[in-house]
């Protein structure tokens, strides 16, 4: 099938399903119904909306971070659980907060050793 014939396809289905569904209809549609169907249907759309915004800010957030460990486009699926355990932003920031502990340990090592250098070259020095 090629491309122009899918894509005619697809938009015939999302008319077709637009005209059975009640989001092309807004107000019509739940003035045509209950009074009790009505403030549900409402409040269903409000908690759909306000979790699809909360989403969109949650996927941001992932994809910066995704993005400062350098894991970003790397076919790592980042916005659900981990196989056995394992989450590549997990993994990452583990490796990121080892290697920033290694980091300061050595820093610490290093001032201890220049220290050390400083005292024995005084001492071969006099």
């Amino acid at each position: 099938m090629a491309q122009a014939e899918l894509t005619q396809l697809m938009k015939k289905a999302l008319e077709e399903s637009n005209k059975i569904s009640h989001w092309s209809k807004e107000g019509e549609w739940y003035a045509s119904n209950g009074v009790n169907w009505t403030d549900a249907c409402k409040l269903k759309d409000r908690a759909i909306a306000l979790f699809d915004v909360r989403w969109q800010s949650v996927k941001q957030v992932i994809d910066l971070i995704a993005e400062e460990l350098g894991i970003a486009n790397k076919g790592h699926y980042l916005y659900g659980p981990g196989i056995d355990d394992q989450h590549p932003i997990i993994d990452e920031i583990r490796k990121y907060v080892s290697r920033a502990g290694n980091k300061a340990e050595m820093k610490k090592k290093i001032a201890e050793l220049e220290n050390e250098n400083a005292v024995l070259r005084t001492l071969v020095g006099k």
